[in-house]
């Protein structure tokens, strides 16, 4: 089905990096579908940190209400009623920027306590969002190779998903970021780059990226780990020097 409402969260602290780079291509993507999209720039934002001190989880409305007065009472109310969350974050430290850890626990006043499925002997967060059966799309970026270095990432977006009742739609994993600063003219650069903004508009149109499009924004440049090795050798010479 055709995704109407999106909040598109980006948790990356630099403004001009390569997560920056290929979260703009996916939004775009998302907008040429003709998407209703909030931008949500935590960078941009005034977003404090969660307390803890459950005031939202006060009283009987169907949702609580942060004591907090900053920027993330929009982003609430927006996901509240939105069809779909994306998630965009740097791997720091083998998971998420603070920034969108957070963002996460910012988002406790949805949360109502606990309720027992039955289907599959889990437990999970008893949510009443106007719109409940919410799409999530995870994009992360590393410097890194992506089968060593997403596992934690991956688990905890995997989590968040199943615990909110999210249909986790696709989860993309592009590692080998310094290609996109170094190689940044070629044909295979390039072609990642363009998926990216496919992806948006396969998933904006449809609820969903077709397996073509995921593999193409995950694409490896390296011919292997050695190789990897031997090419981030050489990119961290020259950021030490200061030439990247």
């Amino acid at each position: 089905r055709k995704i109407v409402k999106i909040l598109f969260v980006r948790g990356n602290p630099r403004p001009n990096g390569v997560c920056a780079l290929l979260g703009g291509r996916f939004l775009e993507g998302l907008q040429a579908a003709g998407a209703q999209v909030l931008d949500f720039d935590l960078r941009e934002k005034k977003v404090g940190d969660c307390r803890g001190c459950f005031a939202c989880s006060v009283g009987f409305d169907r949702r609580g209400k942060c004591v907090q007065t900053d920027d993330m009472a929009q982003a609430l109310d927006f996901l509240d009623s939105a069809d779909a969350l994306v998630c965009l974050t740097p791997v720091y430290f083998y998971s998420m920027s603070a920034q969108l850890k957070r963002f996460f626990d910012r988002c406790f006043p949805f949360v109502r306590g606990y309720e027992f499925d039955e289907s599959d002997g889990k437990m999970r967060n008893a949510t009443q969002f106007l719109e409940p059966r919410k799409k999530f799309v995870s994009i992360g970026v590393s410097s890194g190779l992506s089968e060593d270095v997403f596992g934690g990432l991956t688990a905890t977006f995997a989590t968040i998903a199943d615990s909110m009742n999210f249909e986790y739609s696709a989860n993309i994993t592009r590692g080998e970021s310094a290609y996109f600063l170094v190689d940044n003219r070629s044909v295979r650069v390039r072609r990642v780059a363009e998926a990216f903004s496919r992806a948006g508009r396969e998933f904006a149109e449809t609820g969903a990226i077709t397996p073509e499009t995921l593999a193409e924004t995950v694409a490896p440049f390296s011919r292997g780990k050695k190789s990897f090795a031997a090419n981030a050798q050489v990119f961290w010479k020259l950021r030490h020097s200061g030439r990247i």
